[in-house]
């Protein structure tokens, strides 16, 4: 069985292998692939002593380029990494990076189309958009299709999904929000969760009361419990895949 990042942490936590690992001599933990929810990384510190690292990186940079250190979710750049914007964004708003660092690579192989969109001058450019924050770090908001326009506001459902972990303090195994048209006609957002086992109860009482405390806009419009969530091989949220399937159930 494949587990998210934050599931095998939690896992890992729950059956004292944490534990056992700083005994056998571990002294530092890193995290990334999907982001490690604030009072997961806490729980952490508190069974181990050591606090997990959490990192954002892509193939295409052989190392985690950005890191985050504490519970703000701000990404602080890695040493010799420099990033840019492309010129005329604007400020504020979730966008593409382009990253210059001595370990990109220089493109893709035989794949023109793609490597037009991603690497220019020496620097590639993730499909991943984040938001810059006055003092030098950033935010990471997902992908294009992360961000929702609700309102008239742009909503990051990765946001949303971090806050409602961090509500549901470990009795909540899994979430993943997508985006969808209501009956209205207007875009809101479904989430799909798994409760941790032996705490579903606990875990209805949480997660409403985490949706009941995010701002109007950002609550979820369907809730739907399932099993398990559809990752990939390596472990990360299939999103696309997930909206296939409420689209399809709805249907």
């Amino acid at each position: 069985m494949l587990f998210s990042v934050p599931t095998l942490y939690l896992k890992m936590l729950q059956s004292g292998v944490a534990a056992r690992l700083v005994a056998a001599g571990v002294q530092h933990f890193v995290s990334a692939g999907e982001s490690l929810p604030p009072t997961l990384r806490r729980a952490w510190l508190d069974a181990t002593g050591v606090a997990p690292v959490s990192g954002y990186g892509a193939s295409e940079t052989v190392v985690l380029v950005f890191y985050c250190g504490d519970d703000s979710m701000r990404l602080k750049p890695s040493p010799r990494l420099e990033f840019y914007t492309r010129d005329g964004a604007e400020d504020g708003v979730p966008q593409r990076l382009w990253l210059q660092h001595p370990s990109v690579a220089l493109g893709y192989w035989r794949r023109p189309e793609a490597e037009r969109d991603s690497f220019s001058d020496g620097r590639f450019s993730p499909g991943d958009l984040f938001r810059q924050c006055d003092d030098g770090y950033v935010e990471f908001c997902g992908r294009d299709d992360d961000m929702l326009k609700i309102s008239g506001q742009w909503v990051s459902i990765l946001q949303v999904e971090q806050a409602l972990l961090d509500a549901s303090a470990g009795s909540v195994e899994n979430l993943a929000a997508v985006g969808f048209d209501n009956a209205e006609g207007l875009v809101s957002i479904a989430l799909f969760a798994v409760a941790a086992r032996g705490q579903e109860t606990q875990a209805r009482e949480r997660l409403d009361a985490g949706i009941a405390a995010l701002p109007k806009l950002k609550r979820p419009r369907l809730v739907q419990w399932v099993n398990e969530l559809p990752l990939s091989a390596t472990g990360k949220l299939q999103r696309r895949k997930l909206k296939d399937l409420y689209l399809e159930s709805a249907a």
